[in-house]
């Protein structure tokens, strides 16, 4: 699956967001209702249906942040994507995911940012409300997934993209 859909978005051949948006919708929505059939067929079991669920919502988190990357034209060494870490709670993190689920989320990045890097931790913070805008708004394909953040160190209230070392505090 991951080769697949990698495939598909660098065989795309575009910069258009939602083009790349829908792209994502659409290989997400063949994937479970091939799941889906072998699921009413009986040709897979319960569990092993989560476990491709989550597979699958993982394989999505991670080209979606690659998407998110790219759109935004960060300058060459200013952010790292590899640095951030995507912490799923709840069913996907217990590889129990549903059809229906959510996915509650945290996210965190590695480099620990001083006070007179303010501008590099603005770049963490809107690849990361990219990359939510990505999973959760619907477009004519619909929507990925819905995303709860409220599991977030600080709350509801806090920041929704905190150090390794702030996490760890």
């Amino acid at each position: 699956i991951e080769i697949e859909i990698a495939r598909k978005v660098s065989s795309a051949n575009t910069d258009d967001l939602e083009v790349l948006m829908d792209l994502l919708r659409e290989f997400r929505q063949g994937c479970t209702l091939r799941l889906a059939a072998a699921d009413i067929a009986r040709i897979i079991s319960q569990t092993d249906v989560s476990i491709v669920l989550s597979d699958l919502a993982e394989i999505i988190l991670a080209q979606s942040l690659g998407v998110s990357t790219t759109s935004l034209h960060f300058e060459p060494g200013t952010i790292d994507p590899h640095n951030i870490a995507v912490i799923a709670y709840g069913k996907l993190g217990s590889r129990e995911l549903g059809y229906n689920s959510d996915l509650d989320l945290i996210f965190l990045f590695e480099t620990d940012i001083d006070p007179n890097q303010a501008v590099l931790y603005r770049h963490y913070n809107r690849l990361l409300q990219r990359l939510i805008h990505v999973l959760t708004t619907r477009t004519r394909a619909g929507q990925l997934y819905t995303i709860d953040l409220r599991l977030r160190p600080d709350g509801r209230s806090g920041i929704a993209i905190n150090s390794m070392e702030s996490f760890a505090n």
